[in-house]
């Protein structure tokens, strides 16, 4: 069966099979925006994503073609049976982002 199960308008993603999963993420805005990953409603801590991160861990300076880089990731996670991933964004509402999951 398939592994990710996801809903039209849902704000989540099922993983059906418990075990190590690769997480990319990327959200773009012209200011920093916050990112919050869940696992079952619970809040995870992933580096460069906190308010705490560094100015070298998030985008910070302004290029003549506009806004190429942003703030990025790549985490791996370990995640139990029917996880429930979800991604919350606190930026401008012209940010853009992405999400990419894949099961090791």
């Amino acid at each position: 069966p398939d592994n990710f199960l996801w809903e039209k308008d849902k704000t989540s993603i099922l993983t059906v099979a418990p075990g190590l999963y690769e997480l990319m993420l990327g959200f773009y805005s012209k200011r920093r925006p916050l990112i919050h990953v869940l696992i079952n409603g619970d809040p995870i801590t992933i580096k460069g994503l906190t308010p705490q991160a560094t100015d070298s861990q998030r985008s910070k300076e302004a290029h003549p073609a506009g806004n190429i880089t942003g703030t990025s990731t790549l985490e791996h996670i370990a995640l139990p049976a029917r996880a429930r991933l979800s991604i919350s964004f606190e930026g401008e509402t012209t940010g853009e982002g992405f999400l990419g999951l894949r099961k090791l």
